[in-house]
């Protein structure tokens, strides 16, 4: 009799575990497969095993090697302006401007900064040719978005920006995604808010997208990343050394 039980009990354990198994496979939905496709291009995901793992996956892919998507569009004024290609989501409208930070010089860019180690980045943005940058905010909850670009001599300074700054980003991201192409990557930070960060022509730009806009947000900055790289950029992404 004990061992009917044992055997009861297990097979009971076992549907118990196969329904489970069930339940989440139909609960991943048609936004995950989204993400996982826009990393496909570029080699293994960059996302962690638990898909939570943000810091081990960003440190991985940190130091590239990455590229950038050609372009001669003038991304400061864009974001300026609120002239960026639109955010990819159908119900929000066009982008108004409710905040606007514009910096001329490394040190109005530094000073309100919380980069740790202002001193490196700052070499860093000299060495790179640092031109100038805005920190625009477009809307607001529940449909707050935004774009931070920051513009250099050429797309190689860019690219030197970006590896510097992923040093800041890796130890915050909550969990990471690679672009395509090896252009950059998306990741969660610790109060929800998804960024995509790539340099596109002469410029290191940083999308937003609120944790607060309904839907996946890592595919949303994703699919934003790539209206900009198709509608500005003037070829495709490349490694420049």
């Amino acid at each position: 009799m004990n061992n009917r039980h044992r055997v009861l009990s297990w097979a009971v354990a076992m549907l118990a575990l196969a329904a489970l198994v069930a339940s989440c496979s139909a609960s991943s939905g048609s936004g995950g497969a989204l993400v996982a496709s826009s990393s496909s291009s570029s080699g293994p995901t960059a996302e962690g095993s638990s898909g939570t793992d943000g810091v081990a996956a960003c440190e991985a892919i940190r130091t590239g090697p990455w590229t950038a998507v050609p372009s001669s569009a003038d991304l400061v004024d864009l974001a300026r302006t609120a002239k960026l290609p639109r955010i990819p989501v159908a119900d929000i409208p066009a982008p108004v401007v409710t905040m606007d930070d514009d910096f001329t010089t490394i040190e109005s860019y530094l000073a309100p900064s919380n980069v740790p180690d202002k001193a490196a980045r700052a070499q860093v943005m000299a060495d790179a040719g640092y031109r100038g940058g805005t920190d625009v905010t477009y809307l607001q909850d529940p449909q707050e978005h935004g774009a931070k670009v920051q513009r250099f001599r050429d797309a190689a300074g860019a690219l030197a920006y970006l590896r510097a700054h992923l040093t800041n980003v890796c130890p915050r991201a909550v969990t990471t995604v690679e672009l395509p192409d090896h252009a950059g990557l998306v990741y969660r930070d610790p109060v929800d808010a998804v960024r995509a960060i790539f340099v596109l022509g002469d410029s290191e730009v940083d999308l937003l997208v609120c944790g607060c806009i309904p839907g996946d947000q890592v595919a949303i900055a994703t699919a934003w990343y790539q209206r900009l790289a198709h509608e500005l950029g003037s070829g495709p992404a490349k490694e420049i050394r």
